[in-house]
C-alpha cells in the first residue's frame, strides 16, 4: 500500500512538472495555429507496455493542452482576479505562493485548478512582456489560494513531452525572474505594482486520473487484454451484426476511422479501446456506438441481417389461442371478475422471497406472440462535465435505429452535479415527474 502511494505522488508530481513548465501563450497559440506535436499512429496492439505507455503518453498530454486552450473550468467560466503574494517558500523542489484575492472570488478556486499568474490581465496586448508562470492550487484558507510552482534554474525535458512547449534555454530565465518577482512581492506588500492576476484555466483532477490511469497498467490484472485485445470472449459466439439500413447512414456521416471504432464493438472482444486527440470526433463516434449496440441487440435488427445463428437465438414460440387468453386473464383479471390482484395489501418478502414473487402468474405481463428484450447500455465518464456532453448529444441529436432513422432513446442520466440542459433526464427530475403523476410525497398531481 505504501508502494502504491508512493508511486501515485510520483505521477502525480511528474505531470504537474511537465504542465508547469509550458510557457500558457504559446500554447494559446494552438487554438489558430493547431497543435504542433508529433502524433503518431496508434496500433491495434502492443509489443510491449513500454510501447504503450510511448503512444499514450503524448496523447493524454495532448488532451491536456486542448483543456487548457478552452480556458474554462467545469462550471464553464474563466476569470481572473487582482491578488496579493502574502508569503513566497520553497519545499524540496517545489515553490509555493500563499495569494490572498477578494474574498467575493476565492470560492472559485479549489484544490487541483491550473491557474495562471502574471503582472498583467492575460488578455491584454502586453502580458507576454511581463512575468507568468502556470501554476496548480494546493489549497485555499480563508481568502488566500495556496499556489504550487515548478521554478527550476534549468528546464526538466520528460521523455514523452513531445509538445514543444517547454520554452528552451529561455525557460530557466524566465523562472528566475518569476521566482525573483514573488519573493520581493511577498517582502514588501505595500510596494507600488505589487499585484498579480491570478486566472482559473480548468480543473486539473480529470486529467490527472487519466495520467494515473495510464501509467498504472503495469499493476493491472488485465494488462495483456489492453496490450493485445485481439481474443474474443468466446471464439465460438460469432459477431454480432448491425442493420444495413443503419450501417449506411452511418456511413454517410463517420470517416473511417470512427466506422472501424463503431463496428470494433460488434466483434466481441474483452475490451475495445478507442482514443484520439480533440477534435477528431470521439462524441460523435460515442453515439454511433450506442446506435450500433442498441440495435444488434434487438429482435428486429435481427430480422434485417443475414446471421442466422443471432436470429434463431431470438426466435421466441408461437403463442396458442389458448395461451393469449390466459394471459389475457392473469394481465386483466377484473375483467372476469376474479377481482384485482394490485388492489391486496402488500406484504413484507423475506430475502430469499424476490424470486418467487416474480414468478407468480398475477404479476403483469407483456403479451404477444414474441417478447422483446431491450438492450440496456451504461455509459460512465471520468467527470460530469463529460458525462453531461454525451447526454446532451444523444438527447439533441439523437440516435440511429434500425431503418437509419433518428430517435430519441429512454435515458436516465445518474449521478450528482448534472448540468441544467441535461436536468429533464436526470435521475431526480424523472422520480419527481413520477412522484408528480401520483401525487405522493407532497407534491401536486398532473392535471
Amino acid at each position: 500500500m505504501v508502494r502504491e502511494e508512493a508511486q501515485t505522488g510520483f505521477q502525480i508530481t511528474r505531470m504537474q512538472t511537465i504542465i508547469m513548465q509550458w510557457d500558457y501563450f504559446k500554447l494559446t497559440e494552438y487554438e489558430t495555429e493547431g497543435s504542433a506535436s508529433p502524433l503518431g499512429a496508434v496500433p491495434k496492439k502492443f509489443d510491449s507496455i513500454e510501447e504503450y505507455l510511448s503512444v499514450f503518453g503524448p496523447l493524454v498530454l495532448e488532451e491536456c493542452t486542448a483543456q487548457i486552450i478552452r480556458g474554462q473550468a467545469e462550471d464553464g467560466e474563466s476569470r481572473s482576479h487582482v491578488g496579493v503574494v502574502l508569503h513566497f517558500e520553497k519545499t524540496h523542489e517545489f515553490h509555493y505562493a500563499k495569494v490572498a484575492v477578494d474574498m467575493r472570488h476565492v470560492r472559485h478556486y479549489s484544490e487541483n485548478d491550473l491557474v495562471l499568474i502574471s503582472r498583467r490581465m492575460p488578455k491584454s496586448g502586453n502580458a507576454t512582456s511581463q512575468p507568468y508562470r502556470l501554476g496548480t492550487v494546493d489549497g485555499v484558507v480563508g481568502t488566500s489560494v495556496r499556489v504550487r510552482f515548478f521554478l527550476p534554474d534549468n528546464p526538466v525535458q520528460d521523455p514523452v513531452d513531445n509538445t514543444g512547449l517547454l520554452g528552451g534555454e529561455q525557460s530557466g530565465a524566465k523562472s528566475r525572474l518569476v521566482r525573483k518577482e514573488l519573493q520581493e512581492s511577498a517582502n514588501d506588500v505595500t510596494k507600488e505594482n505589487s499585484g498579480w492576476f491570478l486566472t482559473k484555466l480548468c480543473n486539473m483532477s480529470t486529467i490527472l486520473r487519466e495520467w494515473l490511469a495510464l501509467n498504472s497498467i503495469k499493476s493491472f490484472p488485465f494488462k495483456d487484454v489492453i496490450i493485445n485485445p485481439q481474443k474474443r470472449i468466446d471464439p465460438n459466439i460469432a459477431a454480432r451484426e448491425a442493420p444495413p439500413a443503419l450501417m449506411a447512414k452511418l456511413k454517410s456521416s463517420h470517416n473511417q476511422y470512427q466506422l472501424e471504432s463503431i463496428t470494433s464493438a460488434l466483434e466481441q472482444k474483452p475490451i475495445n479501446l478507442i482514443q484520439g486527440p480533440p477534435g477528431t470526433g470521439k462524441t460523435r463516434t460515442i453515439l454511433g456506438l450506442l446506435s450500433v449496440l442498441l440495435q444488434s441487440f434487438s429482435e428486429d435488427s435481427v430480422a434485417a441481417t443475414s446471421s442466422a445463428a443471432a436470429a434463431k437465438a431470438l426466435v421466441r414460440p408461437t403463442l396458442t389461442a389458448a395461451d393469449k387468453q390466459r394471459n389475457w386473464t392473469r394481465a386483466s383479471p377484473w375483467m372476469t371478475d376474479g377481482g384485482n390482484p394490485r388492489d391486496a395489501p402488500l406484504r413484507m418478502l423475506g430475502k430469499n422471497e424476490f424470486a418467487e414473487y416474480w414468478a407468480q402468474p398475477e404479476r403483469p405481463r407483456v403479451l404477444g406472440e414474441k417478447t422483446r428484450h431491450k438492450p440496456h447500455v451504461l455509459v460512465c465518464a471520468p467527470s460530469n462535465s463529460a458525462l453531461d456532453e454525451i447526454v446532451h448529444r444523444v438527447i439533441t441529436f439523437g440516435l440511429t435505429d434500425l431503418n437509419g432513422n433518428r430517435y430519441t432513446p429512454s435515458i436516465v442520466r445518474i449521478g450528482v452535479k448534472c448540468h441544467h440542459s441535461v436536468s429533464s433526464v436526470s435521475m431526480d427530475s424523472l422520480v419527481a415527474q413520477r412522484l408528480g403523476v401520483t401525487g405522493t410525497g407532497g407534491m401536486k398531481p398532473r392535471s
